[in-house]
């Protein structure tokens, strides 16, 4: 069914159909922001750790230790993107 179909049939619909498609809007509304919130605090968590890894090779540049954990959150992270798509 095409949106335009469901526009028409909506004035056909009772009050309680209505604002049974109301809830269902706002529901799927709500999760698309969820999702987005979702994407937005990955990037935001690999953005942090390519800090933390560039701050680690600056410090192997200047002889300090790393410990190359930031590098195996940040696979974690996008991988968890990849599946959360």
């Amino acid at each position: 069914m095409s949106a335009t179909e469901i526009i028409t049939e909506l004035p056909r619909l009772t009050l309680s159909e209505r604002r049974a498609v109301q809830r269902t809007l706002l529901e799927l509304a709500a999760q698309d922001e969820e999702v987005a919130l979702c994407h937005q605090t990955a990037l935001e968590g690999a953005m942090m750790l390519d800090r933390m890894d560039e701050e680690g090779a600056r410090r192997q540049r200047k002889g300090g230790m790393s410990s190359g954990r930031p590098t195996r959150m940040k696979k974690r992270a996008k991988a968890w993107e990849r599946c959360s798509r």
